[in-house]
C-alpha cells in the first residue's frame, strides 16, 4: 500500500542557460520509480533506436530556434497527426533540466 511506501524528496539543481543555478524539489514514491526503472528497461528493448535518438539529443546541443517536429499514425487510420515547435529562449530551462536527468 502507498502508506508502507517510501516516498523521497528530491531536489534537482541544474544551470540555466544563462548559467544561474536553479533547484525543482518533487516527492517520488520509491515503488513507483521501481516500477518505471521495469518499463524503461522493456521500452528501450523493444525501441533501441529511439533511445539511441534519446542519447543523442540530451549529449547534443539544443539551442534557441531548434525546431522540433512530431508526427502520430495510429493503426488503422489515415489521418497522421503532425506538430512543431520552434525552441525559444524561455524553453531552454526545460530543456536542460531534462537533459540533466538524463544524465544521472
Amino acid at each position: 500500500s502507498e502508506d508502507q511506501d517510501e516516498l523521497y524528496q528530491i531536489i534537482i539543481q541544474a544551470s540555466s542557460p544563462s548559467g544561474m543555478p536553479f533547484f525543482r524539489r518533487f516527492t517520488v514514491n520509491f515503488s513507483d520509480m521501481m516500477k518505471m526503472k521495469g518499463a524503461w528497461d522493456k521500452f528501450s528493448s523493444s525501441h533501441p533506436q529511439f533511445v539511441r535518438f534519446l542519447s543523442y539529443m540530451a549529449s547534443s546541443p539544443v539551442t534557441e530556434g531548434t525546431v522540433f517536429r512530431l508526427s502520430v499514425q495510429r493503426p488503422g487510420e489515415e489521418k497522421e497527426v503532425r506538430t512543431s515547435i520552434a525552441i525559444n529562449e524561455s524553453d531552454l530551462e526545460l530543456i536542460e533540466l531534462l537533459k540533466s536527468m538524463a544524465r544521472k
